[in-house]
């Protein structure tokens, strides 16, 4: 039987760039004519991904405050920061992916869109208490970076038996799926990424129902609050 271990694409740590968003795979772009095409239609989604914020929030402030800086972003403006490190941005297409979204912000919302937004953001954390900080979070979005994640209540092996069964006949490579939940914790979307292309399953709805029969999770929180969370995993088949 093939043993399995859960690998948590994540970090307990309150900080914005632990959840990485999809766009940031090295290999999805070949050119760089192909990036920019896929920033302009990302832009387009809303599905806006972005470096260049980060220079003008002052690092010295708490995590509390990373996460309030990412959260009025994000609600706002549906701008999501991520470091290139960690998002492995190390190619020169997936820097011109980075390049041409930021022409497209700066387009859209204004030269000064960060400077101006950055200080915003800055004085309301200052001057809220942090049971408001809340008062900033758009319930209507589905948050990667959390105050804490969600959780399944109980055994984690139940999940892993079932993920074991649902792809039994993969070869040993590592297993990537993205959990979506609604603000009570209910599993409402699942995507399953291998060698690191898309998987499509057919029986999608099934999964999630057999899934959400296994047991309830613990939903994910922002500033005290349930929210519309995503969650990544890798489930690494030896």
């Amino acid at each position: 039987m093939k043993h399995f271990i859960f690998l948590f694409l994540l970090v307990n740590l309150n900080i914005i760039f632990s959840q990485q968003p999809d766009a940031y795979s090295v290999s999805r772009f070949k050119t760089c004519k192909e990036a920019k095409v896929a920033a302009k239609i990302d832009f387009e989604k809303e599905k806006i991904w972005s470096d260049e914020g980060l220079q003008y929030f002052d690092v010295q402030y708490s995590s509390d405050y990373i996460l309030f800086f990412e959260t009025y972003f994000f609600s706002k403006y549906n701008i999501e920061f991520y470091l290139p490190v960690a998002a492995c941005l190390t190619t020169s297409e997936m820097n011109c992916y980075a390049k041409e979204t930021h022409r497209l912000i700066l387009k859209k919302f204004g030269k000064d869109f960060f400077e101006v937004e950055t200080k915003k953001a800055e004085h309301l954390f200052k001057e809220l208490n942090r049971n408001d900080y809340s008062n900033i979070v758009n319930f209507e979005k589905r948050f990667y970076s959390l105050e804490s994640y969600p959780k399944f209540i109980g055994n984690d092996k139940v999940i892993i038996e079932y993920i074991e069964k649902l792809f039994e006949d993969l070869d040993p490579k590592e297993l990537e799926y993205t959990l979506d939940f609604d603000i009570n914790g209910k599993l409402t979307e699942i995507q399953f990424k291998y060698e690191g292309k898309r998987i499509e399953t057919p029986n999608k709805p099934n999964i999630i129902d057999e899934i959400n029969a296994l047991g309830d999770w613990v939903p994910g929180y922002l500033f005290g609050k349930k929210v519309k969370s995503r969650m990544k995993r890798s489930l690494t088949i030896y």
